[in-house]
Parts: C-alpha cells; structure tokens; sequence
C-alpha cells in the first residue's frame, strides 16, 4: 500500500517537472523572438510609418469632402443648382425644391411664413454685390429658383390608349363570317312540284314563303335583298324536264328592301317543275354582279326539299362561286329532307363554306332564319356598342389631360408668386439693388414653364385622338374582317 502511494507521488514530480520545463522554453523562445523583431526595426532602411499616417489623413479628408458633399446636397448650391429646363422632360425630370409646396394654391398647410423661407433663402444663397455681372446674377437666380421648384405631373402618366371591349362579340352557329362594309342577302328558293308536299296539314312552299318573308323584313336597313327562284316552270314530268331544268330566275335583284313588292313577288309562285340548284349557284354569279367581296359580305340562302334532279353539279358550281370574287356563303336550309339527300345538301353547304340546316317544319325553320337575322343583328349592335364605349374613354382621358393642365398652371402660378413674394422679403442689400433683374427672370421663367404645359396639354391631346382614331379603326376591322366563330 505505501509502495503504490510513494509511485503515485513520483509520477506527480515529474508532471510538474515537464511542464514547468516547457513553460521556460515558450517564454525564451518569445523573448528570443521579440529581440529579433527589434534588431528588424533597427536595420530596417525605411520607416513607412510617417507615409501610413498622410494616407490616413488624407482618405479621411475625402472622405470627409464626399460626406458633405453628397449628404447635403445644397451645400455650394451656387456651384451645384441644376440647369434651367429646356424641354418638358427636363421640367419633369427637374429637383423638386425643399420650399415646394408653399403656394396659396397647391400648397399643404401648414405653409410656411414668407419671412421664414426669405430666411432660409439668405443662409443657403451669399449676398450679391452691386457690381454682380449679368452671368454672376443669372447664376444666383439659378440657384434661387432650385429652391421653390414644384413638382410637376408627367403627362406620360396618363393612359391615353382606349380599349376596344372584346367580350361581346357575336357568336352564332358555326359559320365563319368576315364582315364587311355591306350585307347582300340571296335568297334562292326551290318551287319544284314536291315543295306542294305538306308538314303538319300546311305545303311546305307556304311555309318557306312564311319564313323568308319574316328573315328578310327583320334584316338591318342597309342590308341589300334579292330573291331567285327555280322549278317554277314547266312541268315534273319527263316530257317537261329540259324545259324546267332551264327555270332559274332573278325575281327581285340585290336591293334595299320593299317589303310590299318583295311580298308580291314572293307570294306569286306555286311549285310546278323540277330542282336545277347547279344552274340557279352559277346564274346566282350575275346576281351578285357589282358587289365584290372586297366591300361586301354576300350570303346565300338556298331552301330547298330535296337535291339536284337536273344533272348538274351543285358541288363543283358552288366550288367556284366560292373562289370567285364575290365569295359568298352558301347557307343551305333543307325542308323535310331524306337522309340521302341531308347528305347531298350538307356536302354542298361545305363546298359553300356555309352551314346546312335540316328543318322538319315552320318553327324550326323560322328558327334558322331568326338566328342568321341574329348574327347580323348583334354585329352591328356590338359595333355600335363598341364605337360609343370608344367615344366615353376618350372623353374620360380628355377629362384626365385638362386635369394635368389645371395642375400645371397652378403649380406655375404658385411656384412664380412664392418666388416674387420672398424676393420682395428679401433686403436690398442683400440682393446688391438687383431686385428689378431677378424679378424679371422670375416672369421669364414662368412664361417658359407656362408655354410647357401647353405643350403637355397639346402632347396628350394629339396622343389621345390618335389613340382613339386607332381605337375606331380596330373596331371597325373587328366588324369587317374579322372571323368569328
């Protein structure tokens, strides 16, 4: 037991012994150090110490300068004040003044005294000499002026474009329609012997007459009429064929409406021979003789109960009428139609670029002429809708452009009455008895800053009815060339 004690006992010495040996070496070693750094700075050729304090001084000099310079921007204002605007961007773009917003007009309680802002005036500007040259004046004034600059309205803020409303463009069936400055309306009307044939006790030729007669006399007032009929010759028979295949005729030609001769033409037919629809599409090209495409929308109507019994190509005829150049739309309505000739009479619409339409009695056709009656209708209600919503934003806008105008011309009237008043608060001597100068280039300047907002005010304007021509335009293509649907 007192041999374990005495080995710890040992161990303890010679840790000590070890650290206290180490601690003499770190400390000679830094003393070693030390005294070698100071044989350095003994033999050293330079001291740079001197060229480290004149940088030091020196950036703190500039900084300093910078610090002042940019912390108070009215520091050396004489020096320092903006150049006179020349051009309404500059006026714009120009410092607003720490005495803005004095005015009696424009200003915003509370104003400040006028003795005070002469005040303020007298320790920002030095006092100017009687012997002060013209540019030493015109240099003062500068500065002067840079004190009471106003903050005036940019015009490009106001939004002078005027949206064409988009969200009410008709939609009706699945034509594709491009309007134009005219409508043309060609109704082509079968009165072959079947049309005697009856839909719920009533011939199916009263019932087109019916119908059509209604179309036509609801179409807008500038819409141009016209009525063929075909098959109201001759007879059905075998006998009479060639001679009733021959039977297509402009009855009433492409016109402002007469509803009673229209009538009276209309109602003088009764179904006699056969269907010669390739014939009446290709004599249809004269109807429309006069009235291109270019200017016009040219549709066409053909109300038939069956198809072709003449040996023609209503496709290939209907084709070509298409490409020619009164491009019409071929819209075909079938009364009562069997599946076989649904079929025939749809390819046709297609070739047509219309829309085929097969009716099983009076409503139902009545129906398709409403809806096309529609189309027309709601195109020239959207295009007038549209013209007087153009019409409102541009007064709306003309409201905004007289509103600058008026804020203009205050802001300048303040921004002259504040600079005259504290001018006349200032002292003679301080202004060197050139009182009547400064004056003057006071009246100078807001003639200038007037004559801008003129131009602010004649900008807009002529911005705005540009805006609103090109507004009208675009309505206008809307209702011409655009294709709906």
């Amino acid at each position: 037991m007192l041999l374990k004690k005495n080995l710890v006992s040992v161990l303890i010495i010679l840790l000590l012994l070890v650290a206290c040996q180490a601690e003499e070496l770190s400390d000679k070693s830094i003393e070693e150090n030390t005294d070698h750094n100071s044989e350095e700075e003994k033999v050293s050729p330079t001291d740079t110490s001197s060229e480290k304090d004149d940088s030091n001084i020196a950036d703190e000099e500039e900084m300093e300068n910078f610090s002042e310079e940019d912390s108070d921007p009215l520091k050396n204002l004489i020096k320092r004040a903006p150049e006179e605007p020349a051009t309404l961007d500059e006026i714009i773009a120009y410092p607003v003044g720490p005495l803005a917003g004095n005015g009696r007009i424009t200003g915003e309680a509370p104003l400040m005294p006028v003795h005070e802002m002469a005040d303020y005036v007298m320790e920002q500007l030095p006092a100017l000499s009687e012997e002060a040259s013209e540019e030493e004046l015109d240099q003062w004034f500068k500065a002067y002026r840079s004190l009471f600059a106003e903050d005036y309205p940019d015009p490009n803020q106001i939004l002078t474009e005027i949206q064409v409303d988009q969200s009410d463009l008709p939609q009706i069936g699945d034509q594709s329609i491009s309007f134009k400055d005219q409508f043309n309306v060609l109704v082509i009307l079968d009165v072959s012997k079947s049309m005697i044939n009856e839909i719920d006790g009533e011939p199916m030729i009263d019932i087109a007459k019916s119908s059509i007669h209604d179309f036509v006399t609801q179409l807008p007032e500038e819409a141009n009429v016209g009525l063929r009929v075909y098959g109201h010759e001759g007879e059905n028979t075998a006998e009479m064929k060639a001679q009733s295949c021959q039977a297509s005729e402009l009855v009433y030609s492409l016109q402002p409406l007469d509803q009673s001769a229209f009538g009276n033409v209309l109602d003088s037919f009764q179904p006699a021979g056969w269907t010669p629809i390739a014939l009446s599409l290709e004599q249809a090209k004269q109807d429309f003789k006069g009235f291109s495409s270019e200017t016009n929308n040219n549709l066409v109507y053909v109300v038939s109960d069956g198809v072709e019994t003449c040996d023609g190509d209503p496709v290939q005829v209907a084709k070509e009428l298409v490409d020619s150049n009164i491009e019409p739309i071929i819209n075909v309505i079938g009364l009562n139609v069997d599946a076989e000739g649904e079929q025939e009479l749809q390819t046709l619409a297609e070739a047509g670029e219309g829309s085929y339409t097969a009716v099983g009695n009076e409503d139902e056709l009545k129906r398709v002429f409403e809806e096309a009656k529609e189309l027309l209708l709601q195109w020239k209600k959207w295009k007038s809708s549209a013209e007087v919503g153009a019409y409102q934003d541009r007064g709306d806008v003309r409201g905004k452009v007289l509103e600058l105008r008026s804020e203009w011309r205050y802001l300048a009237s303040d921004e002259k009455n504040i600079m005259e008043r504290v001018l006349m608060q200032l002292e003679d001597d301080y202004l060197g008895g050139n009182y009547s100068y400064l004056f003057g280039n006071i009246n100078a300047l807001s003639s200038v800053i007037g004559d801008y907002g003129d131009e602010a005010q004649r900008y807009l304007e002529e911005k705005l009815e540009n805006n609103y021509e090109e507004a009208i335009d675009e309505i206008y293509e809307q209702y011409n060339d655009n294709v709906v649907n």
